[in-house]
């Protein structure tokens, strides 16, 4: 991604780790200010989920996905929490996969990245393998009822299919964070969707379309459970 130097903003306030949090970023460079913005409030996010997690590991009472700090912008974290949780019961093995970002400044001494911007083209959030099944997804939020298809990418929805014709399972999990709830969207239903759009038809699908047996309810510690709605959409393929 060549970014406009002119429309630059550099976030001097954030440090995000990256991967084992040998190394970090002290600050980045956006091509737009909403971008920025987002990564503000993932800098939020990460201190409430740290948060969650020191209540969780003094034994005190776990935060359920209504308590406000754990909504909205937490998906990420909790889905990846979930993902701990399904690997250490060796239900599955899911791995986040990093945005990935082109380095601009390196402070030798301190050994981290000083200056860099995302770049623009990644596969999907996450990829691993459930039970011998290989899987690929990508979450999203949405603050309104009507999901708009400019969220999900022209090579993302290559990326899954082509992982569907290597008899992978690809589909999202989406959070309306107006009504905090969460959603698993099968494959086929995202295509639907897709290709309607492609066809002329509406650029955006509605909270009603989905379909209700695919909510994604928290139960027994697990933030967001999608493995029973993986389930469902393989029994439906069947």
């Amino acid at each position: 991604m060549v970014c406009d130097s002119a429309n630059r903003i550099e976030a001097e306030s954030i440090s995000i780790r990256v991967l084992s949090g040998a190394k970090c970023i002290s600050h980045f460079v956006f091509c737009d200010r909403s971008f920025f913005m987002y990564c503000v409030g993932i800098a939020k996010m990460r201190r409430t989920v740290q948060r969650y997690l020191d209540e969780k590991g003094r034994g005190e009472r776990m935060a359920t996905w209504n308590t406000r700090g754990l909504r909205g912008s937490t998906l990420e974290e909790l889905i990846n929490r979930t993902n701990e949780i399904y690997l250490e019961k060796k239900l599955a093995l899911i791995q986040k996969i990093p945005t990935p970002i082109t380095p601009l400044k390196i402070d030798k001494d301190e050994r981290h990245i000083t200056l860099a911007y995302f770049e623009q083209k990644s596969t999907v959030d996450y990829i691993g393998v459930v039970q011998g099944i290989p899987v690929c997804f990508d979450a999203k939020e949405c603050t309104v009822d009507t999901f708009a298809l400019q969220n999900i990418h022209p090579h993302q929805v290559e990326f899954m299919t082509r992982f569907e014709e290597q008899g992978g399972v690809s589909f999202l999990i989406l959070f309306f964070s107006t009504r905090n709830e969460l959603f698993y969207l099968p494959y086929r239903d995202m295509m639907k969707f897709w290709n309607r759009a492609q066809e002329g038809g509406r650029k955006s699908f509605r909270y009603v379309e989905l379909d209700q047996e695919y909510y994604i309810e928290p139960r027994g510690g697990l933030l967001v459970p999608y493995l029973d709605a993986l389930q469902k959409d393989l029994g439906a393929r069947d």
